[in-house]
Parts: structure tokens; C-alpha cells; sequence
């Protein structure tokens, strides 16, 4: 317990080490470009959910208190409707639940969840429009996700008349025959943001779609029950960007007159 304790605390400290240099890297290189150009940070909160498959004596839950946070670059065209381009590097929580139940009583009877910590990297189209005075910003998102699992922990939960009794919480252990750490995605959704001078805050809601899977499945590893086992996620968010260089907001539809 005390290692897998002091793993993860390394993993947190490398992923912050990470994402400190991305954010340096990103600032260096967008030092003196021109005004589309944005540095920022977001931080959310939401569900995880999986689609194991097939399902076989259980049920797919989504579960809550997933976190998220981390920073982003985003370029806005000047093109009318064109939108722009969004980068981020996130620390992201994902994770599931499955519960078995009493068909005669339709109670709850086991539960089983799994955390997964990851780094994420979202790339996104960023098409949006302002409102009169560039004030505020009206966007979608649409865009794929690269991941890597850093560590996970695993929870049984036991039920008596539906009512939860014990949860029971420790290390997951992965290994190379059964989980897969690399992953892949889709994402998308939507939100509005307020400008104050250089100062963008804005807040979103973005939906989480995956395509790989966290375990592998049957053809590569035999002991594995489900065929799929892709992650999805909902995630509410909420952050800053700084609108780097000289200069106003460029978009098209947003200039005056």
C-alpha cells in the first residue's frame, strides 16, 4: 500500500511538472503574435461512465465527483463563422460503476467502481460567434482526444435492501496482458464566454466520447469478459484565457462598424 501510495504521488508530480513545461513552452513560443492568440487555464467537475459490452448479470452506472484541470491554447480566425482551433492539456478523472441487482426485488445487491487518473490532450474546432460589442461569445466544440492512464484505484460496494452498507477502496493494478494505458477519443458541446479587455472567462459543458478501450478485449486477452470497454465522460467546466499580443478581438462577425 505504501508504494503504490508513493507511485501515484510521483505520477501527480510529474504530470504537474508536465503540464508547468507545456505551459512555459506555449508561452515562449506565442510571446509577440498577433491578438487571435490565447493562454489560459480551466478546471471542471462531472461524471464517468463506461460502455462495457456485453453486459452479462450487471448494470452500466455513470459515476460522479470527477475532476478536471489544466491549461489550454486557443487561435481564433478571422474568418466569419470559421471559429477557431483549441488545444488543452488536462489532468482528467474518468471512472465507472456497475451494479448487480435482485430481479425479484430489483434491489441493489454488489457494486464495483474504478477511478482512472489520466492526462488528456483535447483538440478541438472552436466554431462561434459574438454578440454586438465582442463582449460576449457564443461557441461549439467538436474535436478528438489523446490519453494516458497514470493510476487507478477500484472500489467493491455491497448493498443490503438497496442500501449501501460497505465500500471497500485500493490500488488498481495494471498490467501489460489485461489494460490498456493509451486512449483515444472523441469530444464535443458547447458554451459562452465574457471578455474584459484581454481577459476571456468563459464556462462550457463538454461531452467525453470514447473509442479505445480500457481493457483489452477477448482476441488479445482471453481472461477479459466484454468486447468493449470504452470510457465517456460529461464534464462541466469553468476558466480563464489571455488574449496574447497587441492589438483588439479580429473575428469578422464581431467588429464594429
Amino acid at each position: 500500500m505504501r508504494v503504490c501510495s508513493s507511485d501515484n504521488r510521483y505520477n501527480m508530480k510529474r504530470t504537474v511538472r508536465h503540464i508547468t513545461l507545456i505551459a512555459i513552452f506555449l508561452v515562449a513560443c506565442t510571446a509577440g503574435v498577433q491578438a487571435q492568440h490565447y493562454f489560459g487555464m480551466r478546471g471542471g467537475y462531472g461524471t464517468g461512465s463506461a460502455r462495457l459490452e456485453p453486459e452479462r448479470g450487471f448494470e452500466n452506472e455513470s459515476v460522479g465527483g470527477m475532476l478536471s484541470g489544466g491549461v489550454g491554447w486557443k487561435y481564433y480566425s478571422s474568418e466569419a463563422f470559421v471559429g477557431g482551433v483549441a488545444a488543452d492539456m488536462l489532468y482528467m478523472q474518468q471512472g465507472f460503476r456497475t451494479v448487480t441487482r435482485n430481479y425479484e426485488t430489483g434491489d441493489r445487491v454488489t457494486g464495483y467502481e474504478r477511478h482512472v487518473n489520466t492526462v488528456m490532450m483535447p483538440i478541438c474546432w472552436q466554431p462561434h460567434v459574438y454578440m454586438p460589442g465582442q463582449r460576449l461569445r457564443v461557441f461549439l466544440n467538436a474535436g478528438v482526444t489523446f490519453s494516458y492512464v497514470l493510476d487507478s484505484t477500484e472500489t467493491d460496494i455491497t448493498y443490503v435492501d438497496g442500501v449501501q452498507t460497505a465500500r471497500v477502496t485500493r490500488p488498481y493494478t495494471m498490467t501489460l496482458t489485461r489494460d490498456n494505458r493509451f486512449g483515444y477519443g472523441l469530444c464535443g458541446g458547447g458554451g459562452m464566454s465574457w471578455s474584459a479587455g484581454r481577459l476571456e472567462i468563459f464556462g462550457e459543458a463538454r461531452f467525453y466520447l470514447g473509442y479505445s478501450d480500457i481493457l483489452k478485449n477477448r482476441n488479445k486477452n482471453e481472461t477479459n469478459p466484454h468486447m468493449r470497454s470504452p470510457l465517456d465522460g460529461l464534464q462541466l467546466s469553468a476558466g480563464v484565457f489571455w488574449r496574447l499580443g497587441s492589438g483588439g478581438i479580429k473575428s469578422a462577425q464581431g467588429r464594429r462598424n
